[in-house]
């Protein structure tokens, strides 16, 4: 009779889905599968039954979640950034500073850090830019254009105060972006070269200093970790 009962107090009611949890979770090991295969092989290179494999799922959930290769590609390409839009966000207090020069260091460092946890974001750019396309469209008016706009303001604002003298703002953009991320994204060649992980703790640390004294030399001299959020922060040992 309870159990009768029970069962009248919710007719017409929508229960709690349990497998919802484990829907999400199935989603983002799908995702995170598909950013590996489209920074590696490009979008048309990367196959979604590859990507289903490696997610350790079905191929027609693919479907049933995203759509499509193209809905997969851009909730891929969009958790890539709301990941990188996080961590800013958590770290602007502490990157933030009355001296534009020690703010644009330490988002510079911010952006090898970040690189160093996700070479997927520099790969699958690398991948995507290569020529004009609707994607690309996509990508830079939703993601990418608001960064630019801010970083190029903070390059002006640095260049107030001396520092990059004579450089032409978005030129500068694109050597930060392509310093940030090269090591990362030519890591097999660097292990080769130098016999070192560019991905460890210490390489990491040593190559966002590098960058900083090469690009503000002039700059106070801070901690490699200043403005970093903790989940990026790692033991830094700096050679």
């Amino acid at each position: 009779m309870a159990t009768r009962q029970h069962a009248l107090r919710h007719r017409g009611r929508r229960l709690p889905r349990r497998s919802r949890p484990r829907s999400t979770e199935t989603r983002l090991r799908i995702v995170e599968a598909a950013l590996h295969a489209f920074g590696d092989s490009g979008f048309d290179g990367a196959l979604t039954r590859d990507i289903a494999a490696a997610a350790g799922v079905q191929q027609p959930l693919i479907n049933y979640h995203f759509g499509s290769k193209e809905g997969l590609w851009k909730a891929s390409v969009a958790h890539l950034f709301a990941r990188l839009e996080a961590s800013v966000a958590e770290a602007l207090p502490r990157l933030s500073s009355s001296d534009p020069r020690e703010t644009l260091a330490a988002v510079l460092r911010h952006f090898v850090f970040f690189n160093a946890e996700h070479p997927e974001l520099a790969r699958l750019m690398i991948k995507e830019a290569a020529e004009r396309s609707p994607r690309l469209e996509w990508i830079v008016s939703r993601h990418v254009r608001p960064s630019f706009e801010a970083v190029l303001s903070l390059i002006r604002q640095t260049q107030t105060r001396g520092s990059l003298p004579g450089i032409d703002p978005a030129s500068a953009y694109y050597v930060f972006m392509g310093a940030a991320t090269s090591v990362f994204v030519m890591a097999p060649a660097y292990r080769l070269l130098t016999g070192q992980d560019p991905f460890s703790a210490e390489r990491r640390t040593a190559y966002a200093d590098s960058l900083v004294r090469l690009f503000l030399p002039e700059r106070s001299t801070r901690s490699a970790a200043d403005g970093l959020p903790a989940a990026l922060q790692l033991d830094h040992n700096g050679t």
